[in-house]
């Protein structure tokens, strides 16, 4: 019976707050206005954009491949740059280079969302293996940054530390995926 009761509660809250998990307006109608307490999803990215998204990520590419390590941290987003300060980023990069640093990459497509886009690449490293991999850009203060897929790898305290850490998840040469 509590178990009813239970199912009969959370079936009324999903009702009432409709799929989108807020509150509706009162007129439940199929062609009634809501209102939500957030902003429409923006509208679909514009060729300018999707080809601004796509040369940030050649760019950053090319200066991670070329071993540039010092200049791809200034390509990264504020969030990312706030995390890991440029010393730690290099000397993690320069000691533990992902697999992908001298292998071949392509941007195969460019997926935007508003301020943030998924850049699919393939890449093709010394196995002559293709893979494919995702990675994340942010627009912020007028121009499109790099996201790390996982800031903790250079929160470890030292520089030696992040290294391992990076090590352990898999994230240097040898292993199955790229550093972030």
């Amino acid at each position: 019976m509590r178990s009813g009761k239970l199912l009969l509660a959370c079936t009324f809250v999903i009702m009432a707050t409709g799929c989108t998990g807020h509150p509706t307006s009162g007129d439940q109608s199929p062609g009634a206005a809501r209102t939500r307490p957030y902003a429409p999803p923006p509208s679909s990215a514009s060729p300018q954009m999707t080809a601004s998204v796509r040369k940030a990520a050649a760019h950053f590419s090319t200066v991670y491949q070329s071993r540039r390590f010092s200049a791809s941290w200034d390509l990264l987003d504020p969030l990312a740059k706030k995390h890991i300060p440029r010393k730690t980023w290099v000397k993690v990069h320069d000691n533990c280079h992902g697999e992908t640093t001298g292998s071949m990459r392509s941007i195969k497509s460019v997926t935007v969302f508003g301020h943030a886009a998924i850049v699919t690449e393939t890449i093709k490293g010394a196995t002559s293996q293709l893979r494919t991999i995702e990675v994340v850009f942010n627009y912020v203060n007028g121009r499109w940054g790099y996201s790390p897929s996982d800031l903790s790898i250079y929160q470890h305290g030292s520089i030696s530390a992040d290294i391992a850490a990076a090590r352990t998840a898999g994230y240097c040469t040898g292993r199955n995926k790229p550093l972030p």
